[in-house]
């Protein structure tokens, strides 16, 4: 022992009493005494174990001595003879449990005896004599006692995936959906984000704070070379509360243990709300309301108003359609009443007339003008048609039952009657199948498809029906599609009576012989939207003018199959699953980490103590390191500074648990 240490703990102790006997044969004789320890005959040392009991009388002479001898003990009065400590409660298994008083008194006298040489004494060698057994630690991974980090991943998985499903239901969805007004959409999320959170730190801070013993604990008993920094018991126990105690001990590990694991995913949960609340967003677009805004106008069945009366020709307004179309600059489907400027209808079948042109100067040999004139020859002429459009082999769609006019157009390029070329038009009744929306006010209508093929009538007073129309036209179960022959008749016999003329070249311009010959002339760069023109005008009248055989069905569902819908500017709902990547790598990575920390438990084979503080509370510290803590006692952080770079291992000694000062760090006695 050091000189230094030893002068310490003499001056520490109280000082020896010397006595001198007062028996003539002990006269020279000196007694080492402590102030404790009673050395009156009348007083004499009695078991711990004995009840109080009155003065025993004076000692006989020729009572046995002690063990020891007189020359190193008081002499004690007669005692009467005591009952073995068994039968006063002692413990069975203490090796002491039958001996008398005498005994006892002995063996407190030589525990004395060793407490002044400052030899190291265990208690239960002093006290009971338990027989030493192994400490009981799990064997296997016990489920049991990671129960609660089980369930609490659970939980987690649980509320994750109750986000998932959510996220879908709500997706793409408008968010005045949502039926709550106490509770938003984004309250909600916010509340299940935050669950999943909390009920997933709660694993990973048991993980960590099971590797706090793991990292203390000594596989070896007897090697004190290793342990490790008391602080460190710290920087886990931090690191179990929070983000801010993971990046210390991270930064403390440097990322070579598996703690390191559990300290990256206790900082990443600072992350998890906002990563959560990111995957939802709000966009802004047209939605559908609750206005209606009707059907566009269509006809299922047409009869001209004057023939089918019995008046002979056209009626007046089909007339006009006609001229209008010729003769107009532009014309456009008719206009839809949208309450919200943002409409959409679904596809309306309507009977219709359809037109187009085609050039043919390939198909006739010669394509010829009147030029007998020389003053004004002719640059423009109208003829019979071709036939080339009706013929099945060239026709768009199905074969034209119903030709209204079918008409050739020759006309020569500029002045000079050079090279003219031939163009066929026709005109015919057919249904088609119209798709129409309307944009921030700008409405369009279009025929998406068009269909020709119908059935002639069985006689005159009968209709045209049109026949196997196709499934995408959305027709109405049952209904039937008609135009009447009178109709029929009517307008094929009208329209070649106008459609006709010719233009000729003068000194002063061109000379046309008829208003639609000189729309023709002025069309001829591009004759096809000339005839669309025309044809839309037509079926904007069929379409105003024609009847409607949904408008007397019982049925409600089919009065309003063809409304539409109106849309104004909403908040939608939009899911970025992409952001979702974290909550659900996190929870997943929580899981391994536990795993991991289960399985390193069990293969070092230290207690599932995990964040307890009892275990702490209830295990002792190396007397030296108290020591060197208690100079710190009284600042902020001292502890730390004065006793936080010892270096403790946690031993099994004796029953108990023991942070132990090792070798790595110097130890003050």
């Amino acid at each position: 022992m050091a000189p230094h240490i030893a002068a310490r703990r003499d001056a520490s102790q109280p000082p020896l009493i010397t006595a001198t006997s007062s028996s003539p044969s002990h006269s020279l004789q000196e007694i080492k005494t402590f102030p404790n320890v009673p050395r009156s005959p009348s007083a004499p040392l009695r078991s711990p174990y004995l009840h109080h009991s009155p003065q025993s009388p004076t000692r006989s002479p020729g009572s046995p001595q002690s063990p020891h001898g007189s020359a190193h003990l008081p002499r004690v009065q007669p005692q009467p003879r005591a009952l073995p400590l068994k039968a006063l409660g002692v413990p069975c298994n203490s090796r002491f449990s039958d001996f008398s008083v005498d005994s006892e008194e002995t063996r407190i006298r030589a525990l004395y005896n060793r407490i002044t040489a400052a030899q190291p004494i265990s208690y239960k060698s002093v006290f009971v004599d338990v027989e030493e057994k192994q400490d009981p630690r799990p064997s296997g991974i016990r489920l049991k006692w990671w129960l609660f980090e089980l369930l609490a991943w659970t939980f987690s998985l649980a509320t994750l995936c109750a986000f998932v499903l959510l996220l879908h239901q709500y997706n793409g969805k408008m968010q005045s959906n949502w039926p709550s007004r106490a509770l938003t959409l984004n309250a909600l999320v916010a509340l299940i984000a935050t669950l999943t959170r909390v009920s997933l730190i709660v694993p990973i801070a048991q993980a960590i704070s099971q590797a706090k013993w793991d990292w203390f604990s000594n596989k070896d008993r007897h090697d004190v070379r290793g342990g490790k920094p008391l602080a460190d018991l710290e920087t886990f126990d931090n690191a179990s509360r929070g983000p801010y105690g993971g990046l210390g001990l991270l930064w403390r590990l440097k990322g070579r243990h598996l703690p390191a694991i559990g300290a990256v995913l206790m900082t990443l949960s600072l992350g998890f709300d906002t990563f959560s609340q990111q995957v939802l967003a709000v966009d802004y677009r047209p939605g559908p309301t609750q206005r209606s805004c009707g059907s566009i106008p269509h006809a299922s069945s047409y009869q001209d108003s004057s023939s089918d009366a019995g008046i002979p020709g056209l009626s007046i307004s089909a007339k006009a359609a006609v001229i209008n179309g010729a003769l107009s600059i532009d014309v456009t489907p008719v206009q839809v009443n949208c309450p919200s400027g943002d409409c959409s209808w679904p596809i309306t079948p309507t009977i219709g007339v359809c037109g187009t042109c085609i050039d043919i100067s390939s198909k006739i040999q010669t394509p010829s003008l009147n030029t007998n004139r020389q003053d004004q020859p002719q640059v423009l002429t109208i003829t019979n048609g071709s036939n080339f459009i009706s013929n099945p082999s060239t026709a768009n769609d199905s074969s034209i039952d119903m030709l209204l006019i079918d008409f050739n157009i020759i006309a020569s390029q500029g002045q000079a009657i050079v090279n003219p070329i031939a163009t066929e038009c026709a005109l015919w009744f057919c249904l088609q199948a119209l798709g129409a929306s309307q944009i921030d006010g700008v409405q369009n209508t279009t025929a998406i498809q068009t269909w020709s093929e119908a059935s002639s009538p069985s006689h005159a007073s009968s209709s045209y029906t049109f026949t196997s129309v196709p499934p995408s036209f959305n027709l109405s179960p049952g209904s039937n599609y008609t135009v009447t022959s009178s109709a029929f008749d009517a307008y094929s016999s009208y329209l070649p009576t106008i459609i006709n003329g010719s233009v000729s070249s003068t000194s002063d311009g061109y000379a046309p012989s008829s208003d639609f010959a000189e729309a023709i002339w002025l069309s001829l760069s591009d004759l096809d939207i000339w005839i669309q023109h025309l044809a839309t005008s037509l079926t904007n009248h069929l379409r105003l003018a024609g009847t409607n055989s949904l408008l007397a069905s019982d049925d409600q569902t089919e009065i309003h199959r063809y409304d539409g819908t109106a849309y104004e500017t909403a908040a939608f709902v939009r899911v970025r699953w992409a952001w979702f990547a974290f909550p659900a790598g996190m929870v997943l990575l929580s899981l391994l980490y536990l795993i991991a920390s289960m399985l390193s438990a069990w293969q070092s084979g230290t207690h599932i103590w995990k964040s307890s503080a009892l275990p702490l509370l209830l295990a002792d510290v190396d007397p030296g390191v108290k020591l060197q803590a208690d100079r710190g006692v009284h600042e902020p952080g001292g502890i730390a500074k004065a006793a936080g770079t010892r270096r403790v291992s946690l031993n099994g000694e004796d029953g108990r648990w023991v942070f132990r000062a090792t070798d790595g760090s110097p130890a003050i006695r």
